[in-house]
């Protein structure tokens, strides 16, 4: 290989590793036009966190607990479940948007309440992969409980974020 060539597949992978490895300020705090109607506190902007879902209904005193994480901003992913209870070609999205179109099914008003419970600081990493961690931690204190949403099967899955630590992931438009 020529040392050009070599050059510039270096300054690739030293782009990947800064894009990857450099700690950055995590977001935090809200956007929201109406901050009372913001659904975690005015905090809806944190990003890498573990959250818990608390559903109550109308019918009934049964509370329903669903945790869950977001890499991006907790708002993306707030975004991704209240469109999931809006329309139903999303309902089968997870496995909280299901119990809430069965209890809407059945006349019930789902009351969705959120918290966080876990914040992570600084960058992932690809060996072990701490909010997922977290969460499959957090989903295993409670498969005992009724309660809960999740499935077993979650705590046993993959880390989602694992790709991106791949050099596959780096663009091919920046090989040109």
């Amino acid at each position: 290989l020529s040392y050009s060539c070599m050059k510039n597949m270096s300054s690739i992978i030293s782009s990947h590793n800064k894009t990857i490895l450099e700690p950055n300020v995590d977001e935090t705090g809200c956007n929201c036009k109406n901050k009372l109607e913001c659904p975690v506190e005015n905090k809806c902007l944190t990003k890498k966190v573990i959250y818990k879902a608390e559903v109550k209904n109308n019918k009934n005193e049964d509370t329903k607990i669903y945790i869950g994480l977001s890499e991006n901003s907790f708002k993306e992913r707030y975004r991704n479940h209240t469109k999931s209870f809006r329309h139903d070609k999303y309902k089968n999205e997870t496995v909280l948007s299901k119990y809430i179109w069965d209890l809407k099914e059945n006349d019930a008003m789902p009351i969705v309440k959120w918290s966080f419970i876990k914040t992570i600081k600084g960058k992932l990493n690809s060996n072990n992969c701490s909010l997922c961690l977290i969460e499959k931690f957090n989903i295993i204190n409670l498969l005992d409980d009724k309660n809960l949403l999740n499935k077993k099967s979650e705590f046993i899955s993959k880390c989602r974020h694992v790709n991106k630590f791949m050099i596959g992931s780096i663009r091919n438009d920046s090989m040109d």
